[in-house]
């Protein structure tokens, strides 16, 4: 295995090895329209800048068993796009002024081809040298009410706009 694991290191160049940028991440904060007794997802999309294959794990947010993350783990093609789901499970408490302190790891490395799921968690264990690591905030915002309707609308990020105030 040690002389595979040289030769892979070969075919990467040393500009790669050294930045650690594999993965473009968007947004780079993780919204969750927070309301108690409902359950709520947000997503990302995690595009390859690379030549390579990356294989990425993500560490769903800092509270174990809050939040399930689909796929956590996986590779991407090279200059292509994977779309991740996190999910916020149902929660029984309203949290004070919204505030939160999770995370979200995202952690990236190049693999071959076909490397399995299993084999791209044992990468990123036991080759740190190579990690790329990005750490994303969680953010609660309140639930958006329509008032014509009584009912709750859903925002995602990317569908608000501000403009300048004059």
């Amino acid at each position: 295995m040690g002389g595979s694991d040289s030769k892979e290191a070969e075919l990467i160049p040393v500009r790669l090895l050294q930045s650690r940028k594999y993965l473009q991440i968007e947004p780079n904060v993780l919204h969750f329209s927070f309301e108690t007794e409902e359950q709520t997802s947000c997503s990302m999309q995690m595009t390859n800048i690379t030549d390579y294959h990356v294989g990425f794990q993500v560490n769903g947010p800092t509270c174990f068993g809050k939040y399930t993350v689909q796929p956590n783990v996986g590779s991407v093609p090279p200059r292509c796009t994977v779309h991740v789901i996190l999910t916020m499970q149902t929660q029984k408490e309203t949290v004070p002024d919204m505030q939160c302190k999770d995370t979200c790891l995202v952690q990236s490395i190049v693999v071959r081809e076909g490397t399995s799921d299993d084999d791209i968690r044992m990468h990123i264990e036991f080759k740190r040298y190579l990690l790329d690591e990005v750490k994303l905030k969680v953010v609660y915002v309140p639930p958006q009410f329509d008032s014509d309707s009584n009912k709750l609308l859903e925002i995602e990020p990317n569908q608000l706009h501000f403009s300048g105030l004059h």
